[in-house]
């Protein structure tokens, strides 16, 4: 995805998650809301597919 268009995302949604009913919503669902910039998000989800595609492939789960 282009740069510029991540950073727009990452702008809007830092505003739209920094509402308070917003994350009292959120709270409610159980989701908590995580602060991260688009370079830490990048390296959070890398860092979880590491974590359980080896355990996906071992389960022989499969996406029908």
């Amino acid at each position: 995805m282009p740069r510029d268009v991540v950073a727009r995302l990452a702008t809007e949604l830092k505003r739209v998650l920094a509402k308070p009913d917003v994350r009292e919503r959120l709270a409610k669902a159980g989701t908590p809301v995580t602060e991260r910039g688009p370079e830490e998000f990048g390296a959070f989800i890398k860092a979880e597919n590491e974590r359980w595609l080896p355990v996906i492939k071992a389960s022989g789960a499969r996406i029908e």
